[in-house]
């Protein structure tokens, strides 16, 4: 009796076709016409798409946004996939791994330009307002110094 059982790993069982089948899919579109963040939301289950237009000034406040998203659909089984048309990035079967991954990214990117930002303001680097502006050349570095000219 035991040795008529067929196992076959490819094919999912009845138990694996309950727990991952899905009731729909939410298709959330990230854009950037301007230097705020939009998102577009299409609900299988609603006829007219969500669009939020000005949403966030930052990635790590949009990708917050998503996750509350993430886990509504979750909840009520439904695939979430994530377009970045920003930055042409695709997330299919968005998972909270993906979200808390990109928040940190998001997070990330943000203290790196504060860094920058800083590290600029205390060196002075291209402030057009700390250039001197009547600064004299040196007239040995203006002309080439020859060998017959060498007086040293």
């Amino acid at each position: 009796m035991i040795d008529n059982i067929i196992v076959d790993m490819d094919s999912p069982t009845p138990l694996d076709q309950y727990r991952f089948k899905s009731c729909g899919t939410v298709d959330i579109r990230i854009t950037r016409p301007t230097n705020n963040y939009c998102i577009r939301i299409d609900d299988s289950s609603l006829d007219n798409p969500i669009v939020l237009k000005n949403v966030s000034l930052t990635m790590l406040q949009t990708w917050q946004l998503i996750e509350t998203f993430r886990a509504r659909a979750y909840q009520e089984n439904k695939v979430v996939n994530v377009y970045d048309e920003y930055s042409r990035t695709t997330y299919n079967r968005l998972t909270l791994a993906n979200t808390l991954t990109q928040q940190e990214i998001a997070e990330s990117q943000e203290r790196q330009a504060k860094r920058m930002a800083s590290t600029r303001r205390r060196m002075v680097v291209d402030n057009r307002y700390h250039k001197k502006k009547g600064r004299l050349l040196d007239p040995r570095i203006v002309r080439p110094i020859l060998r017959e000219e060498k007086t040293w």
